[in-house]
């Protein structure tokens, strides 16, 4: 195993809860690994001080009684540091463990410590998740649970055999790069890489090395590729006409989908928008389709595109909102398309630059990756074992947590040398995936990118005139984003560092007018290039110095007039108005501003000095090696030009077409940022999307407000088209399949008082005690969805603990983990209800038994102060358009939509939808956001019947 004679004890604990300062140990566990083989194990409960809360007796089946005969915790680490002795521990996540067990030390755990999880992370990168569950799915392990000691240290102890082997299959280049970079630690994971190289050494022989360029790649030599330039090859056919009726008898009953898939059920619904897409094509016009959950809308849009594009040459891009449902088009759909049309259909997914690693930001790093902090040199070893197996580049292999350092390597198109870069023609991950974009017939995108390249001046995507924009009921909502500026001054001083990089290995280079130490001894002048390049390394200081002060003073004017400040969990917000320009505060960030500005303009003169005497001077003794930094420097100087632009853009005197804003972080874990919007999205994209493509169809689940595309139609800029162009525009809507009259029971509770006319505490305890209600009455399987992070907290911590007592497990939106990790959960134990906030409103599937019950906690109105928001309704009230029935209203109405949506996925579906919020029933409003509902028939519950009510609905559904 190339472990040696080394001794390695794994440990494992269990304990009541995360805070070692006031938690306590309850069973602890070692298994001793001598030489690759275990040889010895210690388990024993330990008995605590106090009572094992009930969900930590529900996650290890280790309750009160259990340990009520249980030796106390220093007698048990008495017996536990015998039989460890001085060996190296292992664990997994390592500081959870050596917490616990060095709160009973004076001196703490003096023992050399190995983390399975870091190391598992270096050695397994394309994981997306590294927990213990995780690894064991992964080697496919046998085990029957976990969290109880024992088990979780044989697994780990298993897992970390499993992982020596890979370290020592590892190539040697990897081996030695991450030897190289871990040569001054003194951690034990140091010792493992050691052994692997020196076991790998002698089984390997060394690979061919390609030029200098193979240094920090591990590439196997016949990734690389010659194919270049770009040429599309692409032939069109101009007279081609979708064959509609013939798609259609693919749907119908008796059609090849039926007859490859038995259980394909025919929609109506489906086959008119297959209908409806493929006239679009055929006639070049504009289509906007709202279908019902359930429709089968990806299958009615994806065969007439995947016809269109084979049969015309002319490729077809689809856009998406959610990554769930890119993964969906090329995971399920599009092999499904292949099966029944038995066409050569090529689809590829792109994604944008900074998706791909960059090769010559990689290699600039290579030679400062020994320097870094450990963990972010755990985290490019990470990559460097990645880039060993990778022939993409795509970030979306690895399993990401770092985002921030992936900047660092990640591609952009300002840092970008294009042909001039060496990687450029064989390596390039941008350009193989541009390469593979130009074979496909449809492209699969995200709506960032779609918007991102209508703006770019060098075009990501190869050309096309045939659109589908998917979930397009995000699309002002990801333009506003794409559209506009965010500036983040680590991203800024990040991208400044990377000039100030070549400079200082541009003073490396030998240079004529370069003068010895002698000759500066004796007061030699030193040239001018030599003293353009002093100038410009300090004036880089300068504006770092100056971009950290504007930043600051932007900083301290958000959390002094922010009007979230009480309220906001994460971020506050000031929106950049008249107002605010006139406080006394503004003038400092007005005098920062202009110092930034003109350090900005210095240091762009500088740099295209310093370009101009690289290009044409002889006096340099190294020409090649000089010039080579002459792209990079004018990149440097257009990103200056760039980032006055933007600051300027956010920073200068109001424009009613943009609306500016600064966000400062709650508890300063994040950085503030600047940024600026459109206020409307809609004439940028009738100007670059609807004008220039032949057809471009619009679809989602919920576009229409009382049966109507007038709102949708007038965010997006749809309704500016006018005449022939107007002309072209469609619409169609499909209900959904789904029978919610017998599926769903829909409650609305009439005695809750309005939010705001009660004080809060009274207002979350009424709630806090429905929710408790119901979802006993459910048994779990619950979604609580709420508007406001702050009030979903309060809520959780007031019901967690009665709910668990009566069996239901509760879990929080970033409290408990991510909505995928939450999801996870509750996949695992439905007897669970989930709290969630804004991002679990729509894209979350729990079909069949999992969800029963969905609770809207609040009408989902958007926050008046939001800056965007803010903006819109001050643009539509200057108009004398009554900004909430135009605005807020329509926005609501598609989120309770969305909301409920939730609950039915499927045709055997059931369950009940509850709505908390008074307003429905009390405002005027109130019945059309009851009307946009797909059923009519509600029932009105006061708060003492409305579990009672919810339970036997749902009980008697299941009997039948």
């Amino acid at each position: 195993m190339g472990s040696g004679m080394r001794t390695y004890a794994v440990v494992d604990l269990e304990t009541t809860g995360n805070n070692p300062a006031v938690h306590e140990i309850i069973e602890i566990a070692v298994v001793k690994i001598v030489d690759g083989v275990v040889s010895d194990e210690f388990t024993t409960l330990v008995r605590p001080s106090g009572p094992i809360p009930f969900f930590i007796q529900r996650l290890t089946g280790i309750t009160d009684q259990m340990v009520e005969e249980a030796p106390e915790v220093r007698e048990v680490l008495s017996h536990f540091w015998q039989f460890v002795g001085d060996t190296v521990l292992v664990a997994h996540n390592a500081a959870f463990d050596l917490g616990f067990l060095g709160k009973y030390s004076v001196t703490g755990v003096t023992n050399k410590v190995l983390d399975t999880l870091e190391l598992s992370r270096i050695l397994l990168p394309t994981l997306t998740s590294h927990r213990l569950v995780d690894l064991v799915k992964y080697y496919r392990i046998s085990v029957e649970g976990l969290h109880r000691a024992l088990k979780d240290a044989r697994v780990t102890a298993d897992i970390f055999l499993k992982l020596l082997q890979e370290a020592e299959e590892l190539p040697l280049p990897v081996l030695d790069l991450i030897n190289q970079t871990l040569a001054n630690e003194e951690a034990e994971l140091r010792e493992v890489f050691r052994q692997a190289y020196r076991k790998a050494a002698g089984q390997f022989p060394p690979m061919p090395v390609r030029g200098s360029e193979k240094k920090y790649l591990f590439f196997s030599s016949e990734k690389a590729t010659d194919e270049f330039p770009f040429e599309s090859t692409r032939q069109t056919n101009e007279r081609y006409f979708l064959p509609d009726e013939e798609l259609a008898e693919l749907l119908r009953p008796g059609g090849l989908m039926a007859e490859k898939f038995p259980a394909y059920e025919y929609r109506q619904q489906q086959e008119e928008m297959l209908l409806a897409i493929s006239r679009a094509f055929n006639q070049k016009k504009h289509l906007v389709v709202e279908a019902g959950t359930g429709t089968g809308k990806s299958l009615a849009y994806l065969i007439p595109a995947a016809v269109w594009a084979v049969n015309t040459g002319e490729r077809v891009v689809v856009a998406t909102h959610t990554i769930n449902l890119q993964e969906q088009l090329l995971e399920k759909d599009i092999p499904v398309l292949k099966d029944v049309l038995s066409l050569p259909v090529e689809a590829a997914l792109v994604k944008g630059r900074n998706n791909y690693l960059c090769l010559h930001k990689w290699e600039a790093l290579g030679e400062e990756m020994g320097k870094l902090p450990w963990e972010e040199k755990v985290f490019f070893l990470s990559l460097a074992v990645w880039l060993s197996r990778t022939s993409s580049g795509d970030r979306g292999e690895i399993g990401l947590e770092q985002n921030k350092l992936w900047q660092q390597v990640g591609a952009d198109s300002a840092s970008c040398l294009g042909p001039e870069c060496h990687w450029y023609k064989h390596w390039c991950f941008v350009t193989r995936a541009r390469r593979k974009a130009e074979k496909a017939d449809l492209l699969v995108v995200n709506h960032s990118v779609m918007l991102s390249d209508i703006e770019a001046d060098t075009r990501f995507l190869p050309d096309y005139r045939y659109l589908i924009i998917d979930e397009a009921h995000h699309l002002e909502d990801a333009a506003t984003e794409q559209l506009g500026v965010t500036l983040r001054l680590s991203e800024i001083l990040s991208r400044l560092s990377e000039v100030a990089k070549n400079l200082y290995a541009l003073k490396r280079v030998k240079l004529k007018d370069n003068p010895s130490q002698k000759e500066l001894e004796n007061g030699r002048d030193t040239g001018p290039i030599t003293a353009c390049l002093e100038e410009a390394t300090k004036q880089g200081e300068n504006l770092a110095k100056a971009l950290n002060q504007l930043f600051a003073h932007l900083k301290e004017l958000c959390l002094k007039y922010s009007p979230d400040k009480g309220s906001a969990f994460w971020n506050y917000q000031l929106r950049i108005t008249q107002k605010i320009r006139a406080v006394p505060l503004w003038s400092l960030v007005r005098e920062s501003c202009e110092t930034v500005t003109l350090n900005l303009r210095k240091m762009d003169k500088l740099l295209r000095e310093l370009t101009a005497y690289l290009e044409k001077t002889d006096n340099i003794s190294d020409r090649v090696s000089a010039r080579k930094f002459a792209p990079c420097l004018t990149l440097g100087s257009q990103l200056c030009r760039e980032i006055e632009d933007k600051i300027n853009l956010c920073l200068a005197d109001e424009d009613r077409e943009y609306v500016c804003w600064i966000e400062a972080p709650v508890h300063g874990e994040e950085e503030t940022t600047l940024r600026s919007a459109p206020v409307n999205v809609g004439p940028l994209l009738a100007e670059k999307i609807y004008r220039t493509k032949d057809t471009v169809i619009f679809t989602a689940a919920t576009l229409c407000v009382g049966g109507s595309f007038d709102y949708f139609m007038s965010r997006v800029g749809l309704d500016l088209l006018a005449g022939r162009e107007r002309e072209r525009v469609e619409t169609l809507k499909l209900d959904s399949p789904f029978d919610y009259s017998r599926q769903v029971l829909l409650c609305v509770v009439k005695d809750l008082p309005p939010p705001a006319a009660v004080l809060e505490d009274s207002y979350m305890v009424a709630i806090s005690q429905l929710l408790i209600d119901i979802f006993t009455a459910t048994k779990g399987r619950g979604l609580a969805l709420f508007t406001s992070h702050q009030m979903l907290r309060k809520c959780y911590f007031m019901i967690k603990e009665k709910l668990e007592e009566r069996g239901v497990g509760v879990l929080g939106h970033n409290i408990d983990g991510s909505r995928w990790r939450l999801i996870e959960k509750m996949t695992a134990d439905p007897q669970t209800v989930i709290l969630g906030s804004s991002s679990f409103w729509e894209g979350v599937d729990l079909p069949g038994s999992l969800l029963r019950c969905v609770v809207i906690v609040k009408l989902p109105f958007m926050s008046p102060t939001l800056p965007t928001v803010a903006a819109r309704l001050e643009a539509l009230e200057r108009q004398r358009i009554n900004s909430f029935y135009n605005y807020s209203l329509p926005q609501a109405i598609i989120r309770l939509q969305q909301g409920f949506g939730r609950l039915i996925r499927r045709k055997n579906d059931h369950g009940a939808v509850v709505i908390l919020d008074q307003r429905i029933l009390s405002k005027g409003y109130g019945k059309k956001l009851l009307e946009s509902l797909p059923l009519r028939d509600y029932y009105l519950c006061d708060r003492a019947s409305v579990g009672h009510t919810v339970g036997s609905w749902i009980k008697k559904k299941e009997k039948n």
